[in-house]
């Protein structure tokens, strides 16, 4: 995790920034949308967005609309539904989803979501001494960001568990495939 303070009004504030996905634990997405009930044949997605910080401010400071930004998205939750598909997908699965379905997915704004991309370029658009309090050093990691929408169950095209990691075997020849135990689950 990465602490980074930014002054907002009269108030510091802190955010505890990922720096891996796997330290965005698979209840953080659950919980942040709780309350959201999908309907049907709709399901709840997380948006995890991965950029420097760097990137990210420098972006808005020098009023650039947008910085490339990679994303992962990841299944949350379904409505209740007959598909044997959708069925077989778990909380935390990495999802296979064409980028034009997620730009018209319907965004859902969580007051929970202590990693909304938004809020945070908000934050920094609001600190207007972040560049000098940082001498423009930000850092060169990759920290992690969610975003949550809400897609249709016919644009989730597939869909791989995140509990499988490949490895090399001995002689280095091909990967095999193993179940992650459980104390090592991320997302």
């Amino acid at each position: 995790m990465k602490e980074f303070k930014l002054i907002v009004g009269d108030t510091e504030k802190t955010y505890h920034l990922p720096t891996s996905i796997k330290e965005i634990p698979v209840s953080y997405y659950e919980n942040v949308v709780k309350q959201v009930i999908p309907a049907d044949n709709y399901s709840v997605i997380a948006i995890v967005y991965h950029e420097s910080l760097a990137s990210i401010i420098l972006a808005q400071k020098q009023n650039r609309k947008s910085a490339n930004i990679g994303v992962v998205p990841i299944f949350v939750k379904t409505s209740s539904n007959d598909s044997e598909f959708m069925s077989k997908i778990k909380l935390g699965d990495k999802l296979v989803i064409a980028s034009s379905d997620l730009t018209l997915g319907h965004h859902v704004v969580s007051p929970t979501n202590e990693l909304s991309l938004d809020k945070f370029i908000t934050d920094v658009n609001a600190d207007t001494f972040v560049a000098q309090r940082y001498k423009n050093n930000y850092g060169n990691e990759e920290c992690y960001f969610v975003e949550f929408k809400l897609v249709p169950n016919c644009s989730i095209h597939g869909a791989y568990s995140s509990e499988i990691q490949a490895t090399m075997n001995r002689d280095g020849n091909y990967i095999e495939l193993q179940q992650v135990p459980q104390e090592e689950k991320g997302a």
